[in-house]
């Protein structure tokens, strides 16, 4: 089950203003296999830390692909809301030294209050000091509504295992979105669930399995 619930939504049924951050790209001259860690915050106006979209030590780095470059980002894409402005913070390396990028990627008030910008697939990028760069992939919306995604499976045989594994993947897009090019649909796409053969995930009672959204603000 998926229940996103915007914290201007807990008293009245109503849209309200959101950022949703789809995907964070880490981008090198030269494409090889990387370890990175740092962290990437996310701060309101007054400075407030509102959660991590990143945060990893050395001894905990996470390894990137020559063909997989993207961060995964906790509980599918993120939504912030109730902000005047947003700031993200970044600090990202790698292990071999050879990668470092720190920057702030900024939403200010007159961005929020500037209608151009809402509604929009935007890209942020952050150069890297040694090379390299950050790209983030993000959407304003004006009227962001809480969203309740339920999965139910219907086993095609009686015989099944106590406690079955699934793979597979579930993804969500926006219909008034442009999906024609494999860029907008690798980074402007919630993945609310994504396991391959190797990563099944284990099913337990109820036939009920967490997506990657399933916490409520």
């Amino acid at each position: 089950m998926l229940v996103r619930c915007l914290r201007s939504h807990k008293n009245k049924p109503r849209s309200s203003e959101a950022v949703e951050i789809f995907s964070v790209f880490i981008g090198q001259e030269k494409s090889k296999a990387v370890h990175i860690y740092g962290s990437i915050e996310v701060l309101n106006g007054l400075n407030i830390e509102l959660g991590y979209i990143f945060k990893r030590d050395e001894n905990d780095a996470l390894g990137l692909s020559e063909n997989v470059k993207s961060i995964p980002i906790p509980d599918g894409s993120r939504v912030f809301d109730d902000c005047s402005s947003l700031e993200m913070k970044f600090d990202i390396k790698d292990v071999e030294g050879c990668l470092a990028i720190k920057g702030y990627v900024n939403w200010a008030a007159t961005v929020f209050d500037s209608f151009k910008w809402y509604e929009k697939q935007l890209c942020f990028l952050i150069q890297g000091q040694h090379g390299g760069f950050a790209a983030i992939h993000y959407s304003i919306f004006s009227k962001a509504v809480r969203v309740t995604i339920k999965v139910l499976l219907n086993l095609k045989t009686r015989s099944f295992d106590v406690n079955p594994k699934v793979w597979g993947s579930l993804v969500t897009q926006y219909s008034h979105y442009d999906y024609s090019s494999c860029y907008n649909k690798d980074y402007y796409r919630s993945v609310l669930f994504k396991r391959t053969r190797d990563d099944m995930v284990e099913i337990r009672a109820l036939l009920v399995f967490s997506l990657y959204k399933n916490n409520a603000d």
